[in-house]
Formats: structure tokens, sequence, C-alpha cells
């Protein structure tokens, strides 16, 4: 079944002075590097840092539909994704949405390959994935499109 969605993560945007010297695109930073969370370090914001995983909840159709149709706010500068937590709100194209506590595989186009996900809600024609591994990937984009082969 075709989902297209929105990933949701834990980050923070960096102003230029917080950025830590040892800092390198895609590159793990420690706490003790970043003065406060470790996490992956990325060079570019897409204007989304404030959406965050709980956003999502209550989970239902209408609101996967919102956070698709949200609009970015200032982009531009450095992030730093600080959470494993990484949910794609999906609407799924002609229904037949997996049920919640499904595990399933989730082939997102431009991934290397198939991600291993939890349906966390499912609400008619939308699905709340919770990816269980963690793909560097999808700290890279936002918007996703993709399979869910059950």
């Amino acid at each position: 079944m075709h989902v297209r969605g929105i990933v949701l993560r834990r980050e923070i945007r960096l102003a230029p002075w917080d950025v830590p010297a040892s800092a390198a695109d895609g590159k793990r930073l420690s706490a003790a590097e970043t003065g406060g969370e470790p996490g992956l370090f990325f060079e570019a914001s897409d204007g989304f840092s404030g959406l965050s995983p709980e956003d999502a909840l209550p989970f239902s159709a209408g609101r996967a539909e919102a956070l698709l149709a949200a609009a970015p706010g200032e982009a531009g500068g450095a992030r730093l994704v600080t959470g494993n937590a990484v949910r794609v709100a999906a609407l799924v194209e002609g229904g037949g949405a997996p049920e919640a506590g499904t595990r399933c595989r989730v082939r997102i186009t431009g991934a290397d390959g198939p991600c291993e996900a939890l349906v966390e809600a499912a609400d008619e024609n939308a699905v709340l994935l919770r990816i269980t591994e963690e793909p560097e990937f999808l700290c890279r984009v936002r918007f996703v499109e993709g399979t869910i082969e059950k």
C-alpha cells in the first residue's frame, strides 16, 4: 500500500555560535561536545524543527493531513537531532491501513532499503509509524513517499 507522510523527530535548531567546533554533517556528537544533549548534527534546517513526534497525538487522519499541510518556519542554520524517536504520520492511498500494533516494513523512496516499523496508531486512511531502527536517511528528509509491506 502506498503512503505519503511527514517525518517527525526531536531536533534543536542551532545558532551559529552554538555549533561545536567538532561538528560535521551527519556526525554524532556527545553531550560534552554540545554542552547539552547528544545527537546527530546536520548543517541545514528545513524550518520544521518545532515539530516533534508528540505533534501527531492524538492521532487521526485529519491530524496527519494537517501535519502534511504545515508551513515551515524559518529555514537555514544547523540542527541537532536529539532523540531516537522517529515517527512518520502518513496517509494511506486507497485505504486498507494496517491496524495499530502491527509490525511492518516500510520501503521509503530514496532510502537504501526498507525500515522496520511499528504501527502506533491507525485511523481510516492514515497511520502513525514508529521507525524501530535508526536510519540516518530519515534525519535528512521531512516529507516521504513509499510503501508499507506487511
